[in-house]
């Protein structure tokens, strides 16, 4: 989304951070959702219908607290049979007592808008950003085998002044896997003279 706000707003941003973000175009986004297409193997099954008992009996402070821990319990499946188990380093993720809120609203809404009548995506989060040309960092981590570095490469070129750094030893929740590396890319970026 910040992308977009680049694209929109170019004058009232000095720097702009991009981590490891999904997809910013409707072509990027139907790859990535071939890419992530969840397949029915027993496992997948197996989990799913665990998980949808376990949230049933989720008591959170608001209504979406059990969608929250079903999108984020299938999210964090690491079976070879999950199409996004390419998403982190082998054993990584979040520890136990680390985990957070899924946003389980805030992603059904996403795709809504995103989806045409026909379920196309119709995803444009780079119109006008050739307008911005301070420097933006994009930030991939190394164990992504999805929308790592290669894929962040691609939608670097719709910028007319990107940089990519890696975060090693990081999957996509680069910051909670590799929180000192991730700050110190951050700062550095932040702290250099805008160009």
């Amino acid at each position: 989304m910040l992308s977009a706000y680049l694209g929109q707003h170019p004058e009232k941003v000095a720097h702009a951070v991009l981590a490891e973000p999904g997809f910013l175009t409707s072509e990027l986004a139907e790859n990535f959702a071939k890419a992530t297409a969840i397949h029915y193997s027993p496992g997948i099954v197996y989990h799913f219908v665990i998980t949808k008992f376990e949230s049933l009996h989720v008591k959170g402070s608001d209504a979406q607290a059990a969608d929250d821990y079903f999108g984020y319990e299938m999210n964090m499946y690491q079976g070879s049979d999950h199409p996004q188990s390419g998403y982190r380093c082998e054993g990584g993720g979040p520890k136990e007592g680390e985990k957070w809120r899924y946003g389980a609203q805030a992603a059904g809404s996403f795709y809504q808008q995103a989806l045409d009548a026909d379920g196309h995506f119709n995803v444009n989060l780079v119109k006008g950003v050739d307008g911005f040309t301070s420097k933006v960092l994009f930030m991939a981590s190394e164990c992504q085998k999805i929308i790592g570095v290669d894929w962040q490469k691609k939608q670097m070129g719709y910028f007319p002044n990107a940089e990519l750094a890696v975060v090693p030893n990081a999957g996509h929740e680069t910051f909670v896997e590799n929180p000192e590396t991730s700050i110190a890319v951050v700062r550095e970026y932040l702290d250099a003279p805008v160009k």
